[in-house]
């Protein structure tokens, strides 16, 4: 889970392979090999879809920009504390077919395909006998949390 969008870079580059897509899976595999005991760890939780998208500005060859998902069940956030993070039971990374003009559109294009995502988990939950409240979605740019929220004024 921790190597997807790296794979994700790889994997687009590999048609038109060059230096640097080695320089990438050398790096990779160095990091798979210190790394090779990572582990997943879950915990008993309230079984409440919870959504951490993320996405990469313009990091991706064309100038454009990669999203990932990381879905994984969890508890009701409360104000005033962290988030309590759980093993994820489904990651996904890709690279977005338009240009965005903002790393905030990026987040926002993220947000869209996560929570498009989420309707299909949330009705498999529903239909397991997990009703869900409003889905938490854990965003870490401000400008797309304001957009998606109407808190702040568009021009």
């Amino acid at each position: 889970m921790t190597v997807l969008m790296a794979l994700s870079t790889i994997a687009a580059e590999q048609t038109k392979a060059t230096a640097k897509t080695m320089s990438r899976c050398r790096q990779l595999l160095d990091y798979l090999a210190a790394n090779s005991d990572a582990k997943v760890r879950y915990h008993a939780s309230d079984m409440v879809l919870n959504i951490h998208p993320d996405a990469s500005y313009i990091t991706e060859a064309k100038a454009r920009s990669q999203l990932c998902r990381h879905f994984f069940m969890g508890w009701v956030p409360k104000n005033g504390e962290p988030i309590k993070l759980n093993g994820a039971f489904h990651v996904s990374a890709n690279i977005m077919r338009f240009v965005v003009a903002s790393a905030a559109e990026a987040e926002l294009g993220a947000l869209y395909h996560n929570c498009q995502t989420a309707i299909v988990f949330r009705d498999i939950l529903h239909d397991m006998g997990h009703p869900q409240p409003k889905t938490p979605v854990h965003c870490d740019n401000a400008t797309a949390v304001g957009i998606a929220n109407n808190t702040v004024k568009r021009q």
